[in-house]
């Protein structure tokens, strides 16, 4: 137990490290790794429909998107695999084909691409939810 509660404490305080925006070190063996998230970033990931919805999908590429904070290619990604998905398969032509396995490595994503689009739209939904709600939350401080 007490090995889950110091894991669970660590996930914890480099959460609280990395919203402060303070770089992290991960040394993993030779290898050694720096990343800084932006507080707008955690802030997101501590929504509990977007963490739900990243985890759901799966997908790196969609989760770099979001740490990168690209949605608008975030909603071309969705708007592509969302047209591809709506064809029959047999109809589709080999560059759809090739985007979706370039794209979306877990197999349930291929098989469904509509699905994934309709995700990452709601994805950006609460994105879009969010940013507004703290926009509105600082507007109301500062006032």
């Amino acid at each position: 137990m007490s090995v889950i509660e110091y894991a669970a404490k660590m996930r914890t305080t480099l959460g609280v490290w990395t919203g402060m925006n303070i770089e992290v070190v991960s040394r993993c063996g030779s290898k050694v790794e720096f990343f800084s998230l932006p507080y707008e970033v955690i802030q997101l990931l501590a929504d509990r429909r977007i963490a739900s919805l990243l985890s759901q999908i799966g997908e790196f590429a969609i989760l770099d998107l979001v740490l990168d904070q690209d949605f608008s290619r975030l909603m071309e990604l969705g708007y592509r695999l969302l047209r591809i998905g709506l064809k029959p398969s047999v109809e589709r032509g080999e560059s759809e084909d090739r985007f979706v396995k370039d794209t979306l490595r877990l197999e349930k994503n291929r098989q469904n691409p509509q699905r994934v689009a309709e995700q990452i739209f709601k994805l950006c939904a609460f994105v879009e939810d969010q940013r507004r709600r703290r926009c509105m939350h600082e507007h109301i401080s500062f006032a």
